[in-house]
């Protein structure tokens, strides 16, 4: 039987269940998880255990595309992984289109969102775990909820032992946009995120951001044979562009 997902989750989702039950699944992830570059911190992998969460709701924190728990070097990391099929630089436009509009409607579905609500929600977990994720992360602007300065996690019984679970690693934490572009084009964009501000973004730090390109996945996916992936990157090619434009792979 061959399943074929939609779109980047489902390119997403079949790495990582492909990965799952490859005999070499740790090394598979920890190379996954080198293809991201940070560009503000020294970051390596050297994995020695690892669980993944995917698409694991948070409440008003967002959905993230994937968490990884891993431990990497000697102790506990966590990293998120938000992945869009546009451009980073169109997801940013759109984002601070609607910072300079007042506009809250569909902001939480772009990227910078996604990754500033992960932030936010470890900064939560630092301050003081899941009660302070009740009612102590404050937002401003278009990011806080009309009737609470605040967002919450909520009283969802899977979603807090999720958030309990991420606790555990929340003292190190990474986040990575993965997108279409080139990685000159991601390497460019974020020399120029580290010096972004905005009065709406209270909290808002970029120093744990990193970036990966769906090229890079999908070389990865070739070099190490992964063919249901790369048949699900075909199936889906039309929703890319930019890294993910090209030919067959010469699989079957």
């Amino acid at each position: 039987m061959e399943i074929l997902g939609y779109s980047e989750r489902g390119v997403l989702y079949s790495l990582i269940y492909e990965i799952s039950f490859s005999e070499n699944s740790l090394r598979l992830l920890e190379e996954f998880l080198s293809l991201a570059t940070f560009p503000y911190r020294e970051t390596t992998f050297q994995l020695s255990g690892a669980e993944v969460l995917i698409e694991q709701s948070f409440s008003e924190f967002g959905v993230p595309d994937l968490i990884a728990l891993i431990h990497n070097t000697g102790r506990k990391q966590v990293v998120f992984v938000e992945a869009k099929t546009e451009s980073i630089y169109s997801e940013f436009e759109k984002f601070k289109a609607k910072l300079e509009g007042g506009e809250r409607e569909n902001i939480g579905s772009l990227l910078p969102t996604q990754l500033y609500y992960k932030t936010r929600l470890i900064d939560g977990l630092r301050l003081g775990g899941i009660r302070a994720l009740k009612n102590s992360v404050r937002f401003s602007g278009i990011f806080k909820p009309k009737d609470k300065p605040y967002r919450t996690i909520g009283n969802n019984e899977i979603v807090l032992k999720a958030a309990a679970k991420v606790m555990e690693y929340s003292d190190d934490a990474l986040f990575i946009a993965l997108t279409p572009d080139e990685p000159s084009i991601l390497k460019s964009f974020f020399e120029k995120l580290k010096n972004f501000s905005h009065k709406d973004l209270h909290g808002w730090k970029v120093d744990d951001w990193g970036y990966m390109s769906w090229k890079q996945v999908e070389e990865f996916c070739k070099r190490n044979k992964l063919m249901r992936t790369l048949r699900v990157f075909d199936w889906n090619r039309s929703k890319f562009f930019n890294g993910m434009k090209g030919g067959k792979h010469g699989h079957t």
